[in-house]
């Protein structure tokens, strides 16, 4: 029933994608400093300096202040910005009282360039602090649950998410960065003491382990027994639904009845859900066909802008166009790819309430989502909906298809 191997696979799955994501950005800030250094940009070398070694403070402060915002369950989405622009402007007030030489080129670009090298150099060292614990398997283990009157903070990158986690038997509070966790139930968490990286799985109430990882039974007190929400009573359990996990959804008629194909005695010999099968092959190949696309889009991005600061201001419209068009039509193929992906991934349909939600932040606009849980052959697993909804969601009821064989993976009915 617990699987640590595969637990262990899905903390080494998000290390790398963080991994990769801070790496990224170090580059394309080193890649500036070259692009400074070969090309003289600052005229006065003073200014850049001190340009740099603000935008280097800032971005330390910045770290530090959400981190301490973090550990208090609260929201430092505005620290960013704040830690980024006002040193700015206090930057040009020093220049415009003449304290500093006043330049007309590009004199903020070390700063801007030192902020991001810093912000993704700090989580990257706690990453790399982490890899001999993951290499070997040595990671920490907690079992407990979401600390009462505390909500999930929006993290940095993706979908994760900072959540303050109580272990049961030392009180002990962690700061864990993970995606979708259910507050209402008790988790056994591993996770990189260093990074906060984490994932999770629940367990039952009479469930505990013991110091070498053995689930052993333990007993129940009134007060450690968990509330059951009200869609996990049995009336609802046995009252599924037709399309539901025993039935093929696109295999069932208009009734809602299960109508087996030639050579096909039952829904779990559909083909569909052999890893090996044509559908699944093209899913695979739609997935990579997405990274692709983003990683292009990302490029396009980066060149049209190094493009229009190599150029003067009045020729940056060509080199913006040339790679903005680009760009958008690989941000739309790629959202396309996945979309088809997911189709072919996600079969089985299934009911999901909603247990909490999150902010997500996309350029200026702020969404809120749901996270929900639904029940996969007694499993019970929670995923964020790629859906907008209200700050009253929790409780709310969707359809959502899920993926056979990663009942993690889902999308919208």
């Amino acid at each position: 029933m617990f699987d640590n191997e595969k637990q262990l696979q899905a903390l080494r799955k998000a290390y790398k994608k963080n991994l990769i994501f801070n790496l990224s950005a170090m580059i394309v800030s080193l890649l500036f400093v070259g692009y400074m250094l070969a090309g003289n940009t600052i005229s006065v070398p003073l200014v850049g300096y001190i340009a740099a070694g603000v935008g280097a403070v800032a971005a330390i402060a910045s770290y530090a202040i959400e981190l301490a915002l973090f550990r208090k369950g609260k929201q430092a989405f505005w620290v960013l910005i704040a830690t980024l622009l006002l040193p700015l402007l206090a930057l040009g007030a020093v220049m415009t009282a003449g304290l500093l030489p006043m330049t007309k080129d590009a004199s903020t670009l070390p700063y801007f360039v030192a902020f991001i090298f810093l912000r993704a150099v700090i989580p990257l060292i706690q990453l790399l602090r982490d890899s001999a614990r993951l290499r070997g398997g040595d990671v920490c283990e907690t079992v407990g649950a979401v600390k009462k009157n505390t909500r999930r903070v929006e993290g940095s990158n993706s979908r994760e998410s900072y959540l303050l986690f109580e272990d049961e038997l030392t009180h002990e509070t962690h700061l864990l960065r993970v995606g979708s966790l259910s507050p209402q139930h008790r988790h056994r968490m591993f996770y990189l003491p260093h990074s906060g990286l984490a994932v999770g799985e629940p367990i039952a109430d009479n469930v505990t382990f013991d110091p070498f990882g053995n689930p052993i039974e333990r007993e129940i007190t009134e007060d450690t027994v968990t509330e059951t929400p009200f869609y996990a009573e049995e009336k609802v359990i046995t009252e599924t639904p037709p399309h539901t996990e025993e039935y093929d959804t696109e295999q069932a008629d208009d009734n809602g009845e299960y109508a087996p194909t030639e050579n096909q005695e039952t829904p779990y010999r559909d083909s569909r859900y052999d890893p090996n099968s044509p559908d699944r092959k093209k899913a695979v190949k739609y997935t990579k066909a997405s990274k692709i696309c983003s990683a292009l889009g990302i490029i396009c991005g980066i060149l049209g802008f190094v493009g229009a600061a190599l150029m003067k201001a009045k020729d940056t419209s060509p080199a913006i166009m040339l790679f903005l068009i680009p760009m958008v039509v690989f941000i739309i193929l790629g959202t396309s790819f996945e979309s088809k992906s997911l189709k072919l991934r996600c079969t089985k349909r299934t009911i999901a309430v909603c247990i909490d939600t999150v902010r997500r932040r996309s350029g200026k606009t702020t969404t809120r989502r749901p996270i929900v849980e639904y029940e996969v052959e007694g499993v019970k697993h929670t995923a964020e909906l790629s859906v907008s909804c209200t700050r009253h969601a929790v409780g709310e009821i969707y359809t959502i298809y899920y993926d056979p064989l990663e009942p993690d993976t889902v999308r919208v009915g």
